[in-house]
């Protein structure tokens, strides 16, 4: 956002006074009615990820996540195997099964 006001013109500092205050009040608008994101311990881009294997039973595959993103699964399979890599590193989930080939991984939630 960039701002271009004449600093001489009195009329023009008012109004831009008065959209600076509009925006500031939607922004604090946002931020109060946001829920507080809680990753447990993964970065904040993988939320939506992570709320899709909080959904699945307690053993999942790589393929349960893209086929519940439903058509952007398949664009995210490098995020979703990102994202699971993490989740294992940070004990959140555990490999039962590592893929092979065509064969998918498979986890499982670790109890906490």
């Amino acid at each position: 956002m960039e701002l271009d006001i004449d600093l001489n013109d009195r009329r023009q500092v008012l109004q831009a006074r008065d959209d600076i205050a509009r925006l500031i009040k939607i922004v604090d608008f946002a931020i109060e009615n946001t829920p507080r994101i809680e990753t447990r311990g993964l970065p904040l881009g993988d939320k939506f990820i992570w709320d899709i294997v909080e959904t699945l039973p307690d053993r999942f595959s790589t393929t349960d996540i893209i086929v519940a993103l439903g058509t952007i699964g398949k664009e995210k399979r490098g995020l979703v195997k990102c994202v699971l890599a993490r989740a294992v590193q940070a004990k959140l989930i555990a490999v039962l099964v590592r893929g092979r080939g065509r064969r998918p991984t498979s986890y499982f939630k670790v109890m906490r």
